[in-house]
């Protein structure tokens, strides 16, 4: 039987010892730096039909107006992204994405755990409706770790057929994968490259994230490794990608902590090109002094430095100019 943890009744997963009841942060607000009013995600529902140990969206009350969705898509014409929650369990999801093709909206984005595209009419619904690509929440590559950290039972062999369902209908450049990097499965990445090659051919990216202190990881703060651990695992994970011609990018780490990925990093590509969305989650620090890529690196995470510090940063001396040559480069 496949079924979701929920609150009270039902049986519990593999991490009931983890708290489920996280304040909205510890102050009762959530950091002024985090959400601009020009933020380009569209925040459709707040309920999930899986339960991520890590998300970041749990009581932080994210929801967008039908207002405030016109009003952003109107604004940003660069890229939308369709967020939740679960945002295929809005019934007006394909309106909206129909909407913000129509206005002039060059990208539009679904974060999705691909739970209902199974169906592959849900697929060629939002295809027809203008979607451009669907960013698929897809935590570990081996079974039992995919349903401790989603909580649920049953459902990794079901999200794998999604996904290739989405390779084979909307196509592979329409795809790709999102991984959260966190304490249970930083040390399988190596693995998880290899999976990726495999199971998915044509699939256009994989990006990785560091785990957020936001949502659960507020009150699960076990959950964030720090760099220096993660560092070798990622590095060959990336390296069996880059082999593999898999593109790949990576957000929320510091450029000190990729040696030989820094062009791979969102954050540098961006700042390359003078655009700062976002990059207020990170800040340098007084360690970053002297480093050689400060114009093209934000720093860690801030929620990373409060729980870390910043004593595994490690100043650069490689060329800033030659970084920013192959940034602008790859478009």
């Amino acid at each position: 039987m496949n079924e979701k943890i929920g609150d009270g009744g039902g049986t519990r997963g593999p991490l009931e010892h983890v708290e489920r009841c996280v304040p909205l942060d510890e102050s009762g607000g959530k950091p002024d730096w985090y959400y601009p009013e020009t933020d380009p995600n569209i925040y459709l529902n707040t309920h999930c039909n899986i339960d991520c140990v890590f998300c970041s969206s749990v009581n932080e009350y994210r929801l967008t107006s039908d207002d405030d969705i016109r009003r952003l898509i109107l604004a940003n014409k660069h890229t939308i992204s369709f967020e939740g929650g679960e945002p295929t369990l809005s019934k007006d999801l394909p309106k909206w994405v129909r909407f913000a093709k129509e206005n002039g909206v060059r990208e539009t984005v679904l974060c999705t755990n691909a739970a209902v595209f199974e169906n592959t009419d849900r697929i060629e619904e939002l295809v027809t409706a203008g979607l451009d690509v669907f960013n698929v929440n897809f935590p570990a590559h081996i079974d039992r770790l995919y349903d401790a950290i989603t909580q649920t039972r049953g459902y990794f062999h079901r999200r794998v057929k999604a996904v290739k369902n989405l390779i084979e209908t909307a196509g592979g450049a329409k795809v790709r994968l999102h991984v959260v990097v966190n304490k249970f499965n930083y040390k399988i990445m190596p693995d998880y490259a290899r999976f990726v090659r495999e199971e998915f051919p044509g699939i256009f990216f994989v990006e990785f994230n560091i785990v957020k202190v936001l949502g659960y990881v507020k009150q699960r703060k076990f959950l964030v490794p720090t760099l220096t651990d993660m560092e070798p695992y990622l590095l060959e994970s990336w390296a069996r990608l880059r082999r593999c011609g898999i593109r790949f990018m990576t957000d929320g780490f510091p450029l000190c902590a990729t040696p030989g990925f820094e062009e791979d990093s969102i954050d540098a590509w961006k700042l390359a090109r003078l655009e700062r969305r976002y990059i207020n989650e990170k800040a340098q620090t007084p360690r970053c002094t002297g480093c050689t890529l400060v114009e093209l690196c934000p720093g860690p995470r801030r929620d990373y430095v409060l729980l870390h510090g910043d004593g595994e940063l490690r100043p650069s001396r490689k060329s800033a100019d030659a970084l920013r040559r192959r940034l602008l480069r790859d478009g």
